[in-house]
């Protein structure tokens, strides 16, 4: 009971907030915590089947780690996924800001060449060797 409590005030996700204060008020009447969550319709059938597992062979502490295993192994899952699908747009956006700075600094030096054969092109170097 001192463990829901302490859940459902560190909760920040106010729909869950509310399932568990609902939950904790059955669970305090007797009723069995995954009938409850089921009720609420808020967790994952996955959640409160485990945690009814949990409850009917008095091993609740192993069922809520394989459900916080599962859960953290499906949310590195969807990163490694959203990481994957976001890194073609990345290189996309790093060529639009890289490609024209390339553009103007090559411009540049293209124009300074011109402006260079421009001064010299009417005047001949003369090379000599001294003995």
């Amino acid at each position: 009971m001192d463990a829901l409590g302490l859940v459902t005030e560190m909760m920040g996700n106010a729909v869950v907030k509310q399932a568990l204060k609902d939950a904790t008020e059955e669970v305090s009447r007797g009723i069995p915590l995954s009938k409850p969550l089921a009720d609420s319709g808020v967790f994952p059938p996955m959640v409160y089947h485990m945690i009814e597992i949990g409850e009917e062979t008095g091993n609740m502490e192993d069922m809520l780690d394989k459900v916080a295993a599962y859960y953290d192994d499906e949310v590195e899952s969807a990163t490694e996924a959203l990481l994957a699908a976001m890194e073609p747009l990345i290189i996309i956006v790093m060529a639009v800001i890289v490609v024209p700075i390339v553009l103007c600094d090559h411009d540049a030096d293209v124009q300074s060449v011109r402006q260079h054969r421009s001064l010299t092109a009417g005047r001949r170097r003369v090379v000599t060797c001294l003995p």
